[in-house]
């Protein structure tokens, strides 16, 4: 990165989730354990594309899941963005089969945001819900 910062301005949501899951395994390892990243994004040849679209590959899936029941939901989904990208129709429209079937999904924009969900998720009581379906970093 230090010999060539314009990556990082190309790929910030890459960098950002990996700064998450950097931040879970050494702060949060029992959330680390549990929790894993959904490749659907980033630029990829054609076949490589089509390869894993027909695997199975799902538009619009969020970003990263945590497979542990909380509050009233089976499981969590995180889509994690930059504060300068949006989310998309196949997102939203994703979040909203997967809210309906019992889990919880948010959007977050920036490091701190991300990290907050998860951590008010993991603690949610028996019977919990979420404060919020939109996490923002404070600038």
């Amino acid at each position: 990165m230090h010999k060539n910062p314009s990556l990082l301005k190309r790929n910030q949501e890459h960098f950002l989730q990996v700064r998450v899951f950097e931040h879970l395994e050494f702060e949060m390892p029992e959330i680390y354990d549990l929790t894993y990243a959904i490749p659907n994004g980033g630029l990829r040849s054609n076949k490589t594309a089509g390869d894993i679209l027909a695997e199975g590959l799902k538009k619009g899936y969020p970003d990263t899941a945590l497979d542990a029941a909380r509050g009233i939901y089976h499981g969590f989904r995180c889509e994690i963005k930059t504060n300068v990208r949006t989310r998309t129709e196949n997102q939203i429209e994703y979040a909203d089969k997967l809210r309906a079937q019992g889990y919880c999904v948010v959007f977050c924009y920036g490091f701190e945001a991300v990290i907050a969900a998860f951590e008010e998720y993991w603690n949610l009581a028996a019977g919990g819900v979420m404060s919020q379906f939109d996490y923002r970093s404070k600038k």
